[in-house]
């Protein structure tokens, strides 16, 4: 059976934007390494140095960095951007979406030292939702529906937090995902792996 990417040639990506799609993906979160708060700057950087290295053109060079910044402030015109964009949008707030949050808010406690509240925490991520949009065929018909329901998750979640007060973040169950974790892990397979 062929897939709708088979049937509609058109929803092919063309080889060289593609390929700065791809480029543009490795840098991406590279940024965060050097500069959590302001990974844009450094993911440019790195990427521009990394391909002037490997005698990469400059009109490509210049195309990755318009990836990275269309990606930074999701907009995007160019076909490469939008690929990029769709790609990291469609990891982000989809499919895995709410296994995915509560590492999020972690992640911003522990490096941002940002102590959020429930509630703040479930209207921050609704907006990010609501922001989100996909530019291809393919991204339009198979992460929109998904991303839709994953909105009206997160509006109901906020909803839920005004409706019976603020919770704390364990009394709402997000980390709950984190509890017993060490008693998952066999300590001798820990052990080995160390």
């Amino acid at each position: 059976a062929s897939t709708p990417l088979e049937e509609n040639p058109s929803w092919k990506i063309p080889t060289d934007a593609l390929e700065i799609a791809q480029i543009a993906a490795w840098f991406y979160n590279v940024g965060y390494l050097f500069a959590y708060d302001n990974p844009l700057d450094q993911s440019i950087e790195q990427a521009k140095n990394f391909l002037t290295e490997q005698n990469y053109s400059s009109d490509n060079i210049d195309k990755v960095v318009n990836c990275l910044v269309a990606s930074f402030n999701n907009r995007a015109s160019a076909i490469e951007e939008q690929t990029l964009l769709d790609a990291i949008n469609g990891y982000q707030y989809t499919s895995d979406y709410f296994d995915q949050n509560p590492l999020l808010r972690l992640e911003w406690e522990l490096l941002q030292n940002r102590n959020i509240s429930t509630l703040d925490w479930n209207q921050i991520q609704l907006q990010y939702l609501l922001k989100t949009k996909f530019f291809s065929p393919f991204g339009k018909l198979y992460f929109e529906p998904i991303l839709a329901t994953n909105i009206l998750q997160q509006k109901n979640k906020v909803q839920k937090n005004i409706n019976s007060g603020e919770k704390n973040m364990e009394e709402d169950g997000s980390l709950r995902i984190f509890q017993n974790l060490e008693r998952k892990l066999p300590s001798d397979a820990t052990q080995t792996f160390f």
